[in-house]
């Protein structure tokens, strides 16, 4: 077995298991901190995507949790028919997912050796 194989399968063993404790996290549903609030907005988004309200408070004021992953999280709900929660815990792991592939990228790419 070469060193690369080896190398390989340490990341996925590391990336399955992340992926493993994240699940068990979401089964959970033990949501804390700002989670309903991102909730919240997504919600509203759903409501109406190019006009939504503050979901916090009555006014006019724009919300700083609308972001570009809120509106995504929003289309996904709208295609979907899930709920907020839901869309939220799926984009949990698509993000988890997406980011350890960026990170192996990333990682391969500063850390290659040179050939000679």
């Amino acid at each position: 077995m070469n060193l690369i194989t080896l190398e390989k399968r340490s990341y996925i063993i590391l990336a399955g298991l992340l992926l493993f404790f994240e699940m068990i996290l979401i089964f959970k549903g033990q949501w804390n901190g700002d989670f309903f609030e991102h909730s919240a907005v997504v919600n509203e988004l759903s409501k109406n995507l190019f006009h939504p309200q503050n979901p916090i408070i009555s006014s006019n004021t724009t919300h700083a949790f609308f972001s570009p992953n809120a509106v995504l999280v929003a289309v996904f709900l709208i295609a979907t028919g899930l709920d907020s929660i839901a869309s939220l815990e799926c984009f949990a792991v698509f993000n988890l997912i997406l980011f350890l592939y960026s990170l192996y990228i990333f990682s391969k790419s500063i850390f290659q050796k040179n050939k000679v």
